[in-house]
């Protein structure tokens, strides 16, 4: 199982080049060389607000060992802005290659939840025999809080 990757802060900020959203930017380290793969999970009032249509993946290709900030848009979960008083949870999921596969594949497939048009249907990538689809896969969760103000 992948070693938790913990979250050091949250931060709130309105966005400048949009002033009718918001975002929520999560601070962490990423352990030097190992390769990590991470899965972003965002939830407002304890509702997951990126659901299957919305797979929030990154691979620490191109940052290795470094500080990482991700902005996370209030537009991207399909909402206008988090309100004052909102309580928003972030969670940081350390995940194995084989998840990120899955995942970068059934979202290219589905181009985030709008199937394309493609003239040989595809199954995403899967750690699963026989057939089967979906994947095995053991997570760590890091997660923290922050409340609008």
């Amino acid at each position: 199982m992948p070693k938790i990757v913990p979250i050091d802060s949250l931060t709130y900020q309105n966005t400048t080049d949009r002033p009718d959203e918001n975002a929520i930017n999560c601070y962490f380290k990423d352990p030097v060389g190992i390769n990590n793969y991470y899965q972003i999970n965002l939830f407002r009032k304890d509702t997951l607000l990126n659901t299957n249509n919305r797979i929030i993946i990154y691979s620490d290709k191109y940052f290795d060992g470094r500080v990482n900030s991700f902005s996370l848009e209030s537009r991207r979960f399909g909402i206008d802005r988090f309100n004052k008083g909102d309580t928003i949870k972030v969670q940081l999921l350390n995940i194995d290659r084989v998840t990120y596969d899955y995942y970068k594949t059934l979202r290219d497939i589905t181009r985030e939840g709008r199937l394309i048009s493609v003239s040989t249907p595809a199954n995403p990538t899967n750690n699963i025999s026989n057939g089967a689809l979906g994947y095995f896969a053991a997570k760590s969760i890091s997660e923290k809080s922050i409340v609008i103000k």
